[in-house]
């Protein structure tokens, strides 16, 4: 029964990217140890290629805190760089076991050219009141629109484990073409630990994923593409999320004949 509601359902405008959006931070772990450096790919979607990109790290013992607040430079803090690097703060070691803790978060802010301040602020320097608004980064959004600006959080695991959980891979496959307002079936196959909860996310630049996201309760599932009326290529992309801090994407295309 599900199945077939599904067939007969039609695009989600949820998976619909026609305007700025950070759609995903994929750290090389989700889960590190204290003093850890950390590679890092952040996909932002931008229709018109015109914006900047701030991201941050934040620490958090207690409600409200970053130990990167403490430092002079903000450790992890960058300006434009989407893909890079972090380290996990050495002063983790006194609270990391081998019971992985929810310690670390990456936040980026997407915003389009010219309407965020903060990137202004910063070239004065971090400020006491820049650092308290980058501890409560819903603050840097006040007085802002909607549209043209884009903030996401991920969370990742402190512990000092010796075999700590690794990044999931995630391949999809399906046609190269379709006919206009088509649909176009995608198997999608996920290599990794699966937890409760774990789910595909799907996004593109043109038509809809049926279902804002497609539960993953095998190794392989099936997630279909409607095109739009327009013909011409399409951006495409896949989000798998483990159930616990586990993230990978997938990227592709498909064209409209």
């Amino acid at each position: 029964m599900i199945a077939l509601l599904l067939a007969c359902a039609g695009p989600s405008e949820d998976t619909l990217v026609d305007e700025l959006r950070v759609l995903s931070i994929t750290p090389e772990v989700p889960e590190a140890a204290p003093g850890q450096q950390v590679r890092q790919d952040t996909l932002v979607v931008d229709p018109f290629e015109d914006h900047r990109l701030l991201q941050w790290t934040c620490t958090s013992l207690a409600p409200g805190s970053c130990l990167e607040a403490e430092s002079e430079d903000w450790e992890g803090l960058s300006v434009d760089e989407p893909r890079g690097s972090f380290t996990v703060s050495a002063a983790l070691a006194s609270v990391a076991t081998d019971e992985p803790l929810p310690l670390v978060r990456r936040w980026a802010l997407a915003c389009e050219e010219g309407l965020c301040p903060v990137f202004d602020e910063l070239d004065a320097g971090l400020t006491e009141a820049l650092r308290r608004d980058l501890q409560a980064p819903t603050e840097l959004l006040r007085d802002l629109p909607f549209e043209g600006v884009s903030l996401a959080v991920r969370g990742m695991y402190v512990s000092s484990r010796e075999d700590p959980a690794t990044q999931p891979t995630l391949t999809c496959a399906g046609p190269w073409e379709v006919e206009p307002a088509g649909t176009a079936e995608f198997s999608c196959a996920v290599e990794g630990r699966l937890a409760e909860g774990a789910a595909l996310w799907g996004y593109t630049s043109a038509g809809g994923w049926v279902g804002a996201s497609v539960p993953l309760r095998s190794a392989e599932v099936g997630y279909s593409l409607v095109a739009p009326e327009e013909a011409g290529p399409v951006q495409l992309w896949v989000i798998v999320e483990d159930g616990a801090s586990g993230s990978a994407v997938w990227s592709g295309s498909i064209r409209v004949r």
